[in-house]
């Protein structure tokens, strides 16, 4: 389900923020493993952008947004974003998240963003994504990056069903 095309959001849901070890998606726990590895091997507080690309995770990069935190949190700005990653949307490089052009992302997006923010830790969302069509429900990781406090957050989002 990966590549089905997915429209606008025609309702906004909350995200659920659920605990992280309970990851379904392979391609989720894939990038959960290379982050828990990357951060092993550093001091605590510690993973700075540059670490994260390596063939372990190569194929998913088309797939993730990397976003700056700004102001601790009042906002974010994509910063990479991967060809595949917003399929129906222009390049969103550059812009805040809160410009995303989708309200459900618009929304979502923020909450589990604040909340690795808050805690320094990986967070997983669930959510149901409501387009014309069809409803999804998706599953995603979100990742903190930085040096102390979180500077940078690496997201993944995969479809894990459809609801009819």
């Amino acid at each position: 389900m990966k590549n089905a095309r997915f429209g606008r959001a025609v309702a906004v849901s909350e995200p659920q923020i659920v605990p992280v070890h309970l990851l379904e998606d392979p391609d989720l726990l894939c990038l959960l493993a290379h982050w828990e590895k990357l951060k092993a091997a550093r001091p605590p507080g510690q993973l700075p952008l540059r670490a994260v690309a390596s063939a372990e995770i190569a194929r998913l990069l088309k797939y993730t947004h990397l976003c700056d935190v700004i102001d601790n949190g009042a906002d974010f700005r994509f910063r990479i974003v991967g060809i595949a990653a917003f399929p129906n949307f222009e390049n969103l490089a550059g812009k805040l998240v809160s410009e995303h052009p989708d309200a459900g992302a618009r929304h979502r997006f923020p909450i589990l963003m604040r909340e690795v923010v808050r805690t320094r830790e990986p967070v997983r969302g669930l959510s149901l994504r409501q387009t014309e069509h069809g409803s999804y429900k998706f599953e995603s990781i979100w990742l903190p990056f930085g040096t102390g406090n979180v500077q940078q957050i690496l997201g993944l989002l995969t479809a894990i069903s459809r609801e009819d």
